[in-house]
């Protein structure tokens, strides 16, 4: 038995770390593109050279007014020294002036320093992982892709994946850690515009060298209508 949970632990290790070799591939390739078509600017963020002006992030003033005014006032303030009770009751005086700020540093790429970005690129490559099976520990295995369980996680998955976003305004999409939701409304039996927002996920997907779970990958289809006969077209 206590040879058996030796290498169990050792398999283990090796399942848990089943995306490595495949992202090893897709990153090779990803690596390659970027080459001929991206460019790093001073302060080690990416810049396109053929960025498309209707995917660029934009802040609105809506939303910047919408999170002053969510500030919890009792906590301290930040790295900037504003008080939240400031930003909060200020909210519609400065959410103009904190708008075109946040949207000059994006256009900019000067949001974070080279510091940080390294900082970061550390954080998440060369991370050594071992699995632990009472006395037994397996060999340890280097890895590079996803990210740890931290609060820092979901922060660079929303950044990550910010333009992940619907093309139509009938369809929302919704990310909640690794999951992703398209919701759409098919009208008139037409499903084409729904199959379309599908192919442009899973391309999305693909250039972002993200794989899709096609095992834990569900259609679920709500129907109010009367009608018994319907042709659904399966993505």
């Amino acid at each position: 038995m206590s040879n058996a949970d030796a290498s169990l632990a050792d398999e283990l290790n090796i399942f848990y770390a089943l995306f490595e070799a495949a992202s090893t591939d897709a990153n090779s390739k990803a690596n390659t593109k970027a080459n001929t078509n991206a460019k790093a600017n001073a302060s080690g963020c990416r810049q396109e050279e053929n960025a498309n002006t209707e995917n660029t992030f934009i802040i609105s003033e809506h939303d910047v007014r919408r999170a002053f005014g969510r500030v919890n006032t009792k906590k301290a303030a930040g790295p900037d020294g504003i008080s939240g009770r400031v930003l909060r009751v200020c909210a519609d005086q400065l959410a103009p002036v904190f708008t075109e700020i946040f949207n000059l540093s994006l256009i900019q790429c000067s949001t974070w320093d080279s510091s940080l970005c390294q900082w970061i690129s550390n954080f998440l490559t060369g991370r050594p992982q071992a699995v632990r099976m009472g006395r037994h520990v397996s060999a340890s295995v280097i890895l590079s892709t996803g990210a740890p369980c931290c609060v820092l996680s979901p922060l660079l998955y929303s950044l990550y994946t910010y333009d992940c976003v619907a093309t139509t305004n009938s369809t929302t999409t919704i990310k909640f850690a690794e999951y992703t939701a398209v919701v759409r409304l098919i009208s008139a039996n037409n499903e084409m515009a729904y199959l379309e927002e599908i192919r442009n996920l899973e391309n999305w997907c693909q250039r972002n060298n993200l794989f899709l779970n096609v095992s834990k990958t569900k259609e679920l289809i709500v129907d109010f209508s009367m009608k018994q006969e319907r042709n659904y077209q399966t993505p």
